[in-house]
């Protein structure tokens, strides 16, 4: 460490600032600001009337999305969603995924949401594939290396108002939602 700076030291100046009042943590890990450039880039269902921006990846099974997607009812008057619907590597997300990329309307966004089954026959899914290429090239590299974890879903990432970055590998509730609206740009 630097002269007279200990361990102890940083952790007490960041205590110190967590406890400033007014000021809030952002919520998520730190990530380049390539990697919300990247989310920005995909194909996506936009809803939600914010300032600010919200990026979320998901897969059509995860039992995770549908909770969030409820979550983010109560805050579409303050904040901007982007869907980014993928297959989660999983064949039978393929076929919702595609629906979605084909239409772009959030109202399917819920119909969208379904456990993993067995697959009957199945339709042409171009659109699907071209988006989970880019989420294998493209985004998940970016993730990898900003966050050292596996890509998840959902996987939400938005930009600070000072332009940092931020990713969250994990679904949020309705006071994170805001939280995240009132940091975001």
């Amino acid at each position: 460490m630097a002269d007279g700076l200990t361990r102890r030291t940083l952790i007490a100046a960041a205590t110190a600032l967590a406890a400033i009042p007014g000021r809030a943590l952002a919520l998520g890990l730190p990530a380049g600001p390539d990697v919300v450039d990247a989310f920005a880039s995909m194909p996506a269902i936009r809803e939600g009337r914010g300032p600010g921006t919200l990026h979320i990846l998901f897969a059509s099974w995860c039992p995770v999305s549908p909770m969030l997607y409820r979550e983010t009812r109560g805050i579409l008057d303050r904040l901007t969603l982007r869907w980014i619907p993928m297959s989660g590597g999983q064949p039978e997300g393929k076929e919702s995924a595609e629906i979605l990329l084909r239409n772009m309307d959030p109202a399917l966004v819920p119909s969208a949401f379904l456990p993993l089954q067995p697959l009957g026959a199945s339709m042409a899914t171009p659109l699907c594939d071209r988006q989970d290429a880019m989420v294998a090239s493209l985004l998940e590299p970016l993730l990898i290396r900003d966050t050292s974890r596996p890509l998840a879903t959902p996987t939400l990432a938005y930009r600070l108002t000072d332009g940092r970055a931020r990713v969250i590998p994990a679904g949020v509730s309705l006071d994170q939602l805001r939280q995240i609206a009132a940091l975001s740009s």
